[in-house]
């Protein structure tokens, strides 16, 4: 419907071409089942260092992450007056 509203849908079609990034991106670098990092100098920089390590410890915790940041924006745009609960 027209007054349908939320903040994490997004429709199909228009991301469908970063799907297909992200899957030519996974056949590159996974080639064999095994990451090729020799492939891309950002990705091995970025992994090897203090940030990849940071990154790599999100990414273990990414499903309490996701179920604590959802009730905590609900409850900062409550507070802020952005969303109303009637």
């Amino acid at each position: 419907p027209a007054t349908f509203q939320t903040g994490d849908y997004f429709p199909l079609v228009p991301f469908f071409g970063l799907v297909l990034i992200g899957v030519a991106l996974g056949r590159t670098l996974y080639r064999n089942r095994r990451f090729r990092l020799e492939h891309c100098l950002f990705l091995r920089v970025l992994v090897q260092g203090r940030v990849g390590r940071s990154f790599q410890r999100l990414g273990h915790h990414s499903l309490l992450i996701y179920l604590i940041h959802q009730p905590a924006l609900l409850l900062l745009f409550y507070c802020l007056g952005l969303l109303d609960v009637r």
